[in-house]
């Protein structure tokens, strides 16, 4: 589930043995089915607004992205595929020795992010056995005829994957997890980095990330760019489930300046997370108690809950979106575990955040108040 840079449009992934991405036009109440971009069998694992909003990225399980004209969303116009044919995992790490040939993969887990209008980032994460990270740039300027751009690749030479990116700054998060032997041994651990990509044909990497991320737990809505200078990120730190609060005023520098405590202690108790447009505010999802509590995050080392949680999931919240002008919220609940791809959506909830519009439709549903009584 994604909104659109138009506060209005909103893409959602139902996956089932035909996936879908549906639009829906949610800036009025109640909101509408748009149209149905497409249908394809693979399963959607990550989606992606341009920052215009013209053009809608969908990423398949069988590791090809396509493209979507999306500017009128009620007949949206199929337009390039980006497919850089990495469809083989390596095992050369595992059993039996000598290791054995690249061999088709069971499924993905790619992540598309634009770093502005004209720079796509496309990825696979890899798990650390079998699944090989990757990252690399597309140029999309031409969103009929994507051409790669460059690859990302650590300075060991050793490969990572694209997890998240920032269209204002054009900024890319990458990273890999840790590798196992075949004892189970760490042989090669987990790196996060921050990149530039300001000259998409030689990006750059500007730093190491102070997180203890698992890349491939990490991706989408588990990451998330400030409008601000800063970054929040759900992390397995000591044991538990910690979304920690980074100063990326340096980016040459970050810095972990805070963390969201835990309601439960306990890893994977926390859904997506977001920031608010002006970056003074972090929604995140407590699957612990299926509600999304928003955190004043303006002084990170001290974060401060806001109000009262969000409650009426009664499932996982897998997604959450703000709109760009900060008036809605949106997020998705899951309809159950899938172990590939973006799990089936089951609700779809928009919050209204503007007290005065929620006076003014509370107060027209009933004659024994008035808005200025309210």
């Amino acid at each position: 589930m994604l909104l659109g840079p138009d506060n209005d449009t909103l893409a959602v992934a139902v996956n089932g043995r035909e996936s879908a991405v549906q639009l829906w036009a949610v800036g009025a109440f109640p909101p509408r089915a748009l149209s149905v971009a497409l249908r394809h069998e693979p399963l959607v694992t990550s989606m992606a607004f341009s920052p215009s909003g013209r053009v809608l990225a969908v990423a398949f399980t069988d590791a090809v992205t396509r493209l979507w004209d999306v500017s009128h969303p009620a007949s949206p116009v199929p337009l390039g595929v980006v497919d850089d044919d990495r469809g083989l995992c390596t095992v050369s790490h595992l059993p039996p020795d000598p290791p054995l040939p690249p061999a088709p993969c069971d499924h993905y887990d790619e992540v598309v992010a634009f770093t502005d209008d004209n720079t796509l980032a496309v990825g696979r994460v890899g798990d650390g056995h079998e699944r090989t990270p990757s990252a690399g740039l597309w140029d999309v300027s031409n969103p009929v005829r994507p051409e790669p751009r460059a690859t990302l690749r650590s300075p060991d030479g050793k490969p990572v994957g694209t997890l998240a990116a920032d269209s204002r700054r054009r900024l890319v998060l990458a990273g890999r997890a840790q590798r196992f032997g075949p004892k189970g041994e760490v042989i090669d651990p987990a790196v996060v980095q921050l990149w530039t990509a300001a000259d998409p044909r030689a990006p750059s990497l500007l730093a190491p990330l102070p997180l203890s991320l698992d890349p491939y737990l990490q991706s989408g809505n588990k990451i998330r760019f400030s409008t601000g200078d800063s970054l929040a990120a759900m992390t397995n730190r000591e044991g538990r489930g910690v979304i920690d609060l980074v100063d990326l005023s340096q980016p040459g520098e970050p810095l972990r300046r805070g963390h969201i405590p835990t309601t439960t202690g306990v890893i994977n108790s926390y859904g997506a997370i977001d920031y608010s447009p002006d970056g003074h505010a972090l929604a995140v999802a407590h699957n612990n108690d299926c509600s999304i509590r928003l955190w004043d995050v303006r002084h990170p080392g001290l974060p401060r809950s806001i109000g009262q949680p969000l409650t009426g999931h009664r499932t996982n919240i897998i997604s959450i979106d703000y709109s760009a002008d900060g008036v809605l919220l949106v997020s998705a609940g899951t309809a159950g575990a899938n172990p590939v791809g973006l799990p089936a959506v089951s609700t779809v909830r928009v919050w209204n955040l503007d007290p005065d519009e929620n006076v003014r439709r509370i107060c027209a549903t009933t004659t024994s108040i008035t808005p200025q009584q309210w």
